[in-house]
């Protein structure tokens, strides 16, 4: 009886009492937990801004599996453990349609051509990463073409220290800024922690 005993409690703590997510749906459902701190937002005069942190172990597990490379994990997640990615995320507060905030307050479209221009190709300008000592702004930028079939605008953010102190990998917060000159909603802070960045081990 108490072998029984011992081997469950050595499966429990192995497989069933691990919070470690082993698929993508897990991973999603840990992400968009905002208990787990990996996502922030805040509503500003009819707009949502989302951000949200993707961990390196997230990015490689869900490439691996969209390429159905095996064995292609371990080397994807070396790649993106370099750097921080995040999904700055824009809708309307009250989204129960799928209306496009690309188009809140224009009046023609050479004023959408240049949000489109800022949203596609300028968010370097508008998002960075505050330290305690330095700030930084993304590498990559690149928004989610949804031809406005969905009322939310993606764009994806990689942030990359090449410093010796590697703040960005060891600073106990990251001040995500996004200076919203797009939509006038402000300056935007979302503050992650580090100990919410530590992600679950595969």
């Amino acid at each position: 009886m108490r072998n029984h005993i011992l081997i469950l409690l050595l499966s429990c703590v192995t497989f069933a009492c691990s919070n470690d997510p082993k698929d993508l749906k897990s991973f999603y459902k840990w992400i968009n937990d905002p208990d787990n701190g990996l996502v922030k937002s805040r509503d500003v005069e009819g707009i949502k801004i989302s951000v949200k942190y993707l961990p390196a172990e997230f990015l490689a597990l869900k490439e691996s599996n969209e390429s159905n490379l095996k064995g292609s994990y371990d080397s994807l997640y070396t790649l993106y453990k370099q750097n921080h990615t995040f999904l700055l995320s824009v809708s309307y507060t009250d989204n129960k349609d799928i209306n496009d905030p690309m188009y809140k307050n224009l009046r023609d479209y050479p004023e959408y051509k240049a949000r489109a221009q800022a949203m596609n190709f300028d968010m370097n300008e508008y998002v960075s990463i505050k330290t305690s000592s330095n700030e930084y702004r993304p590498v990559l930028t690149s928004m989610e073409n949804t031809y406005s079939l969905k009322g939310q605008r993606n764009i994806y953010l990689v942030f990359a220290d090449e410093s010796l102190k590697k703040e960005l990998q060891n600073e106990k917060e990251l001040d995500f800024v996004f200076d919203d000159v797009i939509f006038q909603t402000g300056v935007n802070h979302f503050v992650f922690q580090r100990s919410d960045l530590a992600p679950f081990k595969q």
